[in-house]
């Protein structure tokens, strides 16, 4: 499988920016990462788990980003999100959850 194939939208490099500059960590999940190892064409969405803040995160990458898109806050989910060239970019933070 070619993984650059898929990450080689600029996004994923500011993305990956400012998850160093916060010191957290993030994976992309969800529906982008299902499509490519299906190798179905890449939906106009990805989604992002941050190891903290996913707010925090979202409101970084905006702010790294030429157009500084505006981010939709979900305060009652404590996830954000803001649409960039075209695709929806969603960050919510790791929850631990016990049954």
């Amino acid at each position: 499988m070619n993984y650059s194939k898929a990450l080689n939208n600029p996004i994923f490099e500011i993305i990956a920016k400012a998850s160093k500059d916060l010191n957290v960590e993030c994976y992309v999940i969800g529906g982008f990462v299902r499509d490519f190892i299906l190798g179905r064409e890449q939906k106009k969405d990805i989604d992002v788990v941050a190891v903290g803040s996913g707010i925090e995160l979202a409101l970084k990458v905006s702010s790294l980003l030429p157009k500084k898109p505006k981010v939709q806050i979900f305060k009652n989910y404590g996830t954000a999100m803001f649409c960039y060239e075209g695709i929806d970019i969603e960050f919510v933070g790791a929850r631990k959850e016990s049954y």
